[in-house]
């Protein structure tokens, strides 16, 4: 009995840290392919931001005009600037491998326009 559940613990413990290293795995791959836009002259002054009801209405217009038939793997980084309505800069990484980058104006009127159509590439190269 006592033996059985030192295999079972063993075997929980075994899963728990592989999984922590995967989850620090996979940040760490994120973080690589993430841009560093702290100094670049476009977007240092946009401020990171998370994916909240307004931002996933700019991602929904962003994702309508990738022209590629990928489809996205995960969300790099979001940034934000507030000056005459609300821009929003995405960073994605496809299945395929690729990052992709574009920008949505989210005007006063409270539509989303398309500022920089999206296309391959990091977003601050």
């Amino acid at each position: 009995m006592n033996k059985m559940l030192l295999a079972i613990g063993l075997t929980v413990l075994a899963t728990q840290s592989y999984a922590s290293e995967q989850q620090s795995m996979d940040a760490k791959s994120k973080m690589s392919m993430m841009s560093d836009c702290s100094n670049h002259d476009k977007y240092a002054n946009w401020q990171e931001t998370k994916l909240t009801a307004d931002v996933h209405q700019a991602f929904n217009r962003f994702k309508q005009n990738i022209d590629s038939d990928s489809p996205i793997k995960q969300v790099l980084q979001i940034r934000a600037l507030n000056m005459d309505g609300r821009y929003f800069a995405f960073e994605v990484e496809l299945k395929n491998g690729q990052v992709w980058h574009g920008n949505i104006h989210h005007n006063p009127r409270g539509d989303y326009l398309v500022d920089t159509i999206p296309h391959e590439g990091k977003l601050c190269p």
